[in-house]
């Protein structure tokens, strides 16, 4: 699997998770949270596994690190 692809699914997760803390499902969506984590974790993980490290990769991914923790302050913010 490509690791850009399981950046991507870490990020939508990291947004299901703060729709899911604005509406006030803390535990649904700490566990969407925790499971975004893991995506983060095996991003890095594969690419480097499989030989697939590059630049935008890593912008990438951190890019998509910032707008997941943008996405889950703001929906613990509305949902507070």
């Amino acid at each position: 699997m490509n690791p850009n692809t399981l950046t991507i699914l870490g990020l939508i997760i990291s947004i299901v998770a703060a729709i899911f803390f604005a509406m006030g499902e803390v535990l649904l969506a700490g566990s969407l949270l925790l499971l975004s984590g893991l995506f983060d974790v095996l991003d890095g993980a594969v690419a480097r596994e499989n030989d697939r490290i590059t630049r935008f990769g890593g912008f990438l991914d951190s890019v998509c690190d910032r707008f997941a923790d943008a996405a889950v302050l703001i929906g613990a913010m509305y949902g507070g």
